[in-house]
Protein backbone atom coordinates (compact mmCIF):
# COMPACT_ATOMS: atom_id res chain seq x y z
CA UNK A 1 0.00 0.00 0.00
CA UNK A 2 0.92 3.70 -0.02
CA UNK A 3 0.65 6.05 2.24
CA UNK A 4 0.11 10.09 2.94
CA UNK A 5 2.54 12.11 3.56
CA UNK A 6 0.50 12.75 7.09
CA UNK A 7 1.07 8.85 7.92
CA UNK A 8 5.07 9.40 6.80
CA UNK A 9 5.88 12.31 9.15
CA UNK A 10 3.09 10.38 12.14
CA UNK A 11 5.61 7.37 11.57
CA UNK A 12 8.74 9.70 11.63
CA UNK A 13 6.97 11.42 15.00
CA UNK A 14 6.57 8.08 17.01
CA UNK A 15 10.18 6.75 16.27
CA UNK A 16 11.53 10.17 17.24
CA UNK A 17 9.39 9.77 20.27
CA UNK A 18 10.11 6.70 20.97
CA UNK A 19 13.42 7.17 22.34
CA UNK A 20 12.34 9.19 25.57
CA UNK A 21 8.54 8.17 25.58
CA UNK A 22 8.66 4.59 27.38
CA UNK A 23 4.39 4.86 26.60
CA UNK A 24 4.94 4.18 22.87
CA UNK A 25 4.36 0.62 22.75
CA UNK A 26 6.48 -2.05 20.20
CA UNK A 27 3.85 -2.62 17.83
CA UNK A 28 3.36 1.07 17.28
CA UNK A 29 7.22 1.12 16.75
CA UNK A 30 6.99 -1.51 14.71
CA UNK A 31 4.16 -0.31 12.68
CA UNK A 32 6.53 3.46 11.96
CA UNK A 33 9.22 1.26 11.32
CA UNK A 34 7.45 -0.57 8.95
CA UNK A 35 5.98 2.77 7.01
CA UNK A 36 9.57 4.44 7.42
CA UNK A 37 11.25 1.31 5.41
CA UNK A 38 8.75 1.71 2.87
CA UNK A 39 9.08 5.85 1.99
CA UNK A 40 12.70 4.76 1.81
CA UNK A 41 12.28 2.09 -0.60
CA UNK A 42 10.59 4.67 -2.55
CA UNK A 43 14.08 6.60 -3.15
CA UNK A 44 15.78 3.54 -4.78
CA UNK A 45 14.76 4.65 -8.21
CA UNK A 46 15.69 8.02 -7.70
CA UNK A 47 19.02 7.29 -6.41
CA UNK A 48 19.83 5.11 -9.14
CA UNK A 49 18.95 8.32 -11.25
CA UNK A 50 20.99 10.53 -9.48
CA UNK A 51 24.23 8.03 -9.68
CA UNK A 52 24.13 8.00 -13.45
CA UNK A 53 23.99 11.60 -13.70
CA UNK A 54 26.64 12.47 -11.90
CA UNK A 55 28.30 9.39 -13.26
CA UNK A 56 27.55 11.30 -16.85
CA UNK A 57 29.36 14.28 -15.70
CA UNK A 58 32.12 12.57 -13.76
CA UNK A 59 33.11 10.61 -16.72
CA UNK A 60 33.42 13.93 -18.76
CA UNK A 61 36.41 15.44 -17.07
CA UNK A 62 38.41 11.57 -17.43
CA UNK A 63 38.40 11.07 -13.28
CA UNK A 64 38.80 7.57 -12.33
CA UNK A 65 36.27 8.80 -9.53
CA UNK A 66 35.05 6.57 -6.88
CA UNK A 67 31.44 5.73 -6.29
CA UNK A 68 28.86 4.73 -3.24
CA UNK A 69 25.34 4.47 -3.05
CA UNK A 70 23.03 4.01 0.19
CA UNK A 71 19.54 4.00 1.65
CA UNK A 72 20.15 5.76 5.01
CA UNK A 73 20.04 4.10 7.92
CA UNK A 74 16.73 3.58 10.09
CA UNK A 75 19.10 5.01 13.53
CA UNK A 76 20.43 7.73 11.75
CA UNK A 77 17.24 8.96 10.19
CA UNK A 78 16.10 9.08 13.98
CA UNK A 79 18.92 10.49 15.07
CA UNK A 80 18.69 13.22 12.51
CA UNK A 81 14.60 14.27 13.15
CA UNK A 82 15.42 14.88 16.62
CA UNK A 83 18.13 17.46 15.29
CA UNK A 84 16.00 19.29 12.73
CA UNK A 85 12.49 20.85 12.35
CA UNK A 86 9.65 19.38 9.71
CA UNK A 87 8.97 16.06 9.30
CA UNK A 88 9.99 12.72 8.09
CA UNK A 89 8.91 13.52 4.42
CA UNK A 90 10.83 16.41 4.16
CA UNK A 91 14.24 15.11 4.49
CA UNK A 92 16.71 15.44 1.71
CA UNK A 93 18.65 12.54 2.13
CA UNK A 94 16.76 9.66 2.28
CA UNK A 95 18.74 7.83 -0.23
CA UNK A 96 22.82 9.41 -0.72
CA UNK A 97 25.17 8.70 -3.59
CA UNK A 98 28.38 9.70 -3.25
CA UNK A 99 31.59 10.36 -5.69
CA UNK A 100 35.07 10.38 -4.30
CA UNK A 101 37.49 12.35 -6.88
CA UNK A 102 41.66 12.37 -6.76
CA UNK A 103 42.18 15.95 -5.72
CA UNK A 104 40.51 19.34 -5.04
CA UNK A 105 40.50 20.59 -8.82
CA UNK A 106 38.59 17.53 -9.97
CA UNK A 107 36.28 17.95 -6.84
CA UNK A 108 35.46 21.63 -8.10
CA UNK A 109 34.98 21.12 -11.64
CA UNK A 110 32.67 17.88 -11.34
CA UNK A 111 31.04 20.71 -8.89
CA UNK A 112 30.88 23.39 -11.93
CA UNK A 113 29.18 20.96 -14.01
CA UNK A 114 26.28 19.33 -11.61
CA UNK A 115 25.53 22.64 -11.01
CA UNK A 116 24.47 23.11 -14.82
CA UNK A 117 21.81 20.29 -14.51
CA UNK A 118 18.21 21.17 -13.92
CA UNK A 119 18.20 18.29 -12.04
CA UNK A 120 20.20 19.77 -9.09
CA UNK A 121 18.46 22.10 -6.67
CA UNK A 122 20.42 25.69 -5.72
CA UNK A 123 20.75 25.01 -2.23
CA UNK A 124 23.99 23.06 -1.89
CA UNK A 125 26.83 23.40 0.71
CA UNK A 126 29.81 23.84 0.17
CA UNK A 127 31.85 22.85 3.24
CA UNK A 128 35.25 22.96 1.39
CA UNK A 129 35.55 27.18 0.97
CA UNK A 130 33.49 26.79 4.92
CA UNK A 131 33.78 23.84 6.85
CA UNK A 132 31.90 22.58 9.51
CA UNK A 133 32.90 23.60 13.15
CA UNK A 134 34.23 20.04 13.65
CA UNK A 135 36.66 20.04 10.40
CA UNK A 136 34.11 18.14 7.97
CA UNK A 137 34.87 19.05 4.72
CA UNK A 138 33.14 18.15 1.52
CA UNK A 139 30.44 19.48 -1.41
CA UNK A 140 26.32 18.82 -0.53
CA UNK A 141 24.15 19.02 -3.22
CA UNK A 142 20.49 17.62 -3.73
CA UNK A 143 19.45 16.03 -6.53
CA UNK A 144 15.44 16.27 -7.63
CA UNK A 145 13.86 13.31 -9.53
CA UNK A 146 11.60 14.67 -12.06
CA UNK A 147 9.06 11.43 -13.30
CA UNK A 148 6.14 10.75 -15.09
CA UNK A 149 5.11 8.80 -12.11
CA UNK A 150 4.18 10.53 -9.22
CA UNK A 151 5.46 6.97 -6.57
CA UNK A 152 8.91 8.86 -7.27
CA UNK A 153 8.10 12.52 -8.84
CA UNK A 154 10.00 15.12 -6.39
CA UNK A 155 11.67 12.87 -4.52
CA UNK A 156 15.24 14.17 -3.09
CA UNK A 157 18.47 12.50 -3.42
CA UNK A 158 21.44 13.92 -0.98
CA UNK A 159 24.78 13.64 -3.40
CA UNK A 160 28.11 14.03 -1.66
CA UNK A 161 31.67 14.97 -3.68
CA UNK A 162 34.59 14.41 -1.75
CA UNK A 163 38.63 14.32 -1.94
CA UNK A 164 40.06 11.03 -1.51
CA UNK A 165 41.85 12.59 1.85
CA UNK A 166 38.91 14.58 2.73
CA UNK A 167 36.92 10.74 2.62
CA UNK A 168 39.83 8.89 4.89
CA UNK A 169 39.38 11.77 7.48
CA UNK A 170 35.12 11.16 6.99
CA UNK A 171 35.93 7.59 7.30
CA UNK A 172 38.40 7.44 10.20
CA UNK A 173 35.67 9.58 12.08
CA UNK A 174 33.05 6.80 11.80
CA UNK A 175 35.42 4.30 12.38
CA UNK A 176 36.15 5.45 16.10
CA UNK A 177 32.39 5.88 16.23
CA UNK A 178 32.07 2.46 15.61
CA UNK A 179 34.62 1.03 17.52
CA UNK A 180 35.53 3.57 20.60
CA UNK A 181 31.53 3.98 20.93
CA UNK A 182 31.68 7.88 20.33
CA UNK A 183 29.54 9.97 18.79
CA UNK A 184 31.14 12.82 16.36
CA UNK A 185 29.58 12.30 14.06
CA UNK A 186 26.30 14.39 15.55
CA UNK A 187 28.72 16.09 17.66
CA UNK A 188 28.83 14.73 20.76
CA UNK A 189 32.00 12.59 22.31
CA UNK A 190 34.27 12.95 24.23
CA UNK A 191 36.69 16.54 23.69
CA UNK A 192 39.98 15.11 23.11
CA UNK A 193 39.24 12.62 19.83
CA UNK A 194 36.65 15.75 18.76
CA UNK A 195 39.99 18.26 19.31
CA UNK A 196 42.81 15.43 17.63
CA UNK A 197 39.70 15.24 14.51
CA UNK A 198 39.36 18.94 14.21
CA UNK A 199 43.02 19.71 13.51
CA UNK A 200 43.87 17.39 11.89
CA UNK A 201 41.73 17.96 9.59
CA UNK A 202 42.97 21.83 9.01
CA UNK A 203 46.43 19.91 8.17
CA UNK A 204 44.85 17.62 5.67
CA UNK A 205 42.86 20.71 4.21
CA UNK A 206 46.38 22.71 4.36
CA UNK A 207 47.77 19.53 1.88
CA UNK A 208 45.44 20.30 -0.03
CA UNK A 209 45.34 24.00 -0.63
CA UNK A 210 42.15 24.85 0.82
CA UNK A 211 40.90 27.21 3.75
CA UNK A 212 41.34 26.18 7.33
CA UNK A 213 39.66 27.61 10.48
CA UNK A 214 42.75 29.13 11.92
CA UNK A 215 46.57 29.33 11.53
CA UNK A 216 47.57 27.93 14.82
CA UNK A 217 51.44 27.54 15.13
CA UNK A 218 51.19 24.37 17.70
CA UNK A 219 48.44 22.49 15.53
CA UNK A 220 51.43 19.90 14.52
CA UNK A 221 52.55 18.91 17.82
CA UNK A 222 49.15 19.21 19.41
CA UNK A 223 47.92 16.81 17.06
CA UNK A 224 51.11 14.59 17.80
CA UNK A 225 49.94 14.80 22.09
CA UNK A 226 46.72 13.84 21.07
CA UNK A 227 47.22 10.86 18.92
CA UNK A 228 49.76 9.62 21.82
CA UNK A 229 47.27 10.26 24.28
CA UNK A 230 44.55 8.27 22.51
CA UNK A 231 46.85 5.66 20.67
CA UNK A 232 45.19 6.34 17.40
CA UNK A 233 47.64 4.81 15.42
CA UNK A 234 47.25 0.93 17.32
CA UNK A 235 44.26 1.58 17.61
CA UNK A 236 42.33 2.09 14.09
CA UNK A 237 45.74 -0.52 12.97
CA UNK A 238 44.04 -3.17 15.46
CA UNK A 239 40.37 -2.11 14.03
CA UNK A 240 41.44 -2.91 10.14
CA UNK A 241 42.03 -6.38 11.14
CA UNK A 242 38.68 -6.94 10.05
CA UNK A 243 38.89 -5.77 6.10
CA UNK A 244 41.45 -8.84 6.01
CA UNK A 245 38.92 -11.04 6.84
CA UNK A 246 36.68 -10.17 4.24
CA UNK A 247 36.68 -12.30 1.05
CA UNK A 248 36.85 -9.87 -2.10
CA UNK A 249 33.98 -11.33 -4.81
CA UNK A 250 35.49 -10.04 -7.92
CA UNK A 251 32.38 -11.89 -9.80
CA UNK A 252 29.48 -9.78 -7.89
CA UNK A 253 27.98 -7.35 -10.23
CA UNK A 254 24.89 -4.69 -10.01
CA UNK A 255 23.79 -6.48 -6.72
CA UNK A 256 21.81 -5.38 -3.47
CA UNK A 257 24.26 -5.47 -0.58
CA UNK A 258 23.10 -5.78 3.17
CA UNK A 259 26.14 -4.99 5.67
CA UNK A 260 25.94 -6.17 9.03
CA UNK A 261 28.69 -5.19 11.45
CA UNK A 262 28.95 -6.12 14.69
CA UNK A 263 31.98 -3.72 16.45
CA UNK A 264 32.16 -5.60 19.62
CA UNK A 265 32.94 -9.18 17.80
CA UNK A 266 34.23 -7.39 14.86
CA UNK A 267 32.60 -9.36 12.72
CA UNK A 268 31.23 -8.43 9.58
CA UNK A 269 28.83 -10.15 7.54
CA UNK A 270 27.22 -8.84 3.85
CA UNK A 271 24.57 -10.55 2.31
CA UNK A 272 23.54 -9.74 -1.25
CA UNK A 273 20.86 -9.93 -2.86
CA UNK A 274 19.46 -9.93 -6.60
CA UNK A 275 16.16 -7.76 -6.26
CA UNK A 276 15.79 -4.54 -4.02
CA UNK A 277 12.38 -5.99 -2.29
CA UNK A 278 14.37 -9.27 -0.62
CA UNK A 279 16.90 -6.77 0.24
CA UNK A 280 14.57 -4.32 2.05
CA UNK A 281 13.19 -6.96 4.15
CA UNK A 282 16.38 -8.72 5.78
CA UNK A 283 17.46 -4.56 5.87
CA UNK A 284 14.36 -3.93 7.81
CA UNK A 285 14.02 -7.38 10.13
CA UNK A 286 18.21 -6.17 10.92
CA UNK A 287 17.64 -2.72 12.00
CA UNK A 288 14.53 -4.04 14.20
CA UNK A 289 16.23 -6.59 16.07
CA UNK A 290 19.86 -4.83 16.59
CA UNK A 291 18.30 -1.47 17.18
CA UNK A 292 19.10 -1.45 21.11
CA UNK A 293 22.44 -2.66 20.14
CA UNK A 294 25.90 -1.05 18.78
CA UNK A 295 25.49 -3.05 15.94
CA UNK A 296 25.45 -1.27 12.30
CA UNK A 297 23.28 -2.34 9.42
CA UNK A 298 23.53 -0.56 6.33
CA UNK A 299 21.52 -1.31 2.64
CA UNK A 300 23.87 -0.20 -0.35
CA UNK A 301 24.47 -0.73 -3.96
CA UNK A 302 27.78 -1.58 -5.50
CA UNK A 303 28.84 -3.42 -8.43
CA UNK A 304 31.46 -5.62 -6.43
CA UNK A 305 32.58 -5.76 -2.91
CA UNK A 306 36.14 -4.08 -4.17
CA UNK A 307 34.12 -1.00 -4.79
CA UNK A 308 32.02 -1.36 -1.90
CA UNK A 309 35.17 -1.41 0.26
CA UNK A 310 36.64 1.80 -1.66
CA UNK A 311 33.19 3.99 -1.31
CA UNK A 312 32.29 2.61 2.64
CA UNK A 313 35.68 1.75 4.19
CA UNK A 314 34.20 2.31 7.29
CA UNK A 315 32.32 -0.49 7.21
CA UNK A 316 35.46 -2.66 6.98
CA UNK A 317 37.53 -0.49 9.25
CA UNK A 318 39.46 0.25 6.42
CA UNK A 319 41.67 3.57 7.71
CA UNK A 320 45.19 2.80 5.48
CA UNK A 321 44.63 6.16 3.81
CA UNK A 322 44.03 7.76 6.70
CA UNK A 323 46.89 6.35 9.13
CA UNK A 324 49.50 7.33 6.11
CA UNK A 325 48.76 10.60 5.74
CA UNK A 326 48.55 10.92 9.77
CA UNK A 327 52.04 9.45 9.98
CA UNK A 328 53.37 11.94 7.29
CA UNK A 329 52.48 14.74 9.51
CA UNK A 330 53.78 13.22 12.99
CA UNK A 331 56.95 12.68 11.32
CA UNK A 332 56.91 16.01 10.35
Amino acid sequence: MEYSKKQINKAGEILKNSISDKSITTDEINSAMQILSHWRSRHVQPLLRAYQLVKRYADRIGNNAIYGQRLKRARSIIYKLNRMEGGLSRLQDIGGCRVILSNADRLFRLYELLKTSKSILPNHKNYLLEPKADGYRSIHLIYQSNSKDLLYDKLKIEIQLRTKLQHSWATAVEIIDTFNHEKLKIGQGSTSWQRFFYLLADEFALLEKLPVHFEIESRKSEICKLAIELNVIEKMTNYSLLSKNIEVNHGLRKQYLVLWLNPVEKRLNVFNFLHEQTAQELYLSLEQTQKDKLDEVVMVHAESISQLKKSYPNYFADSKLFLDNLNHILKD
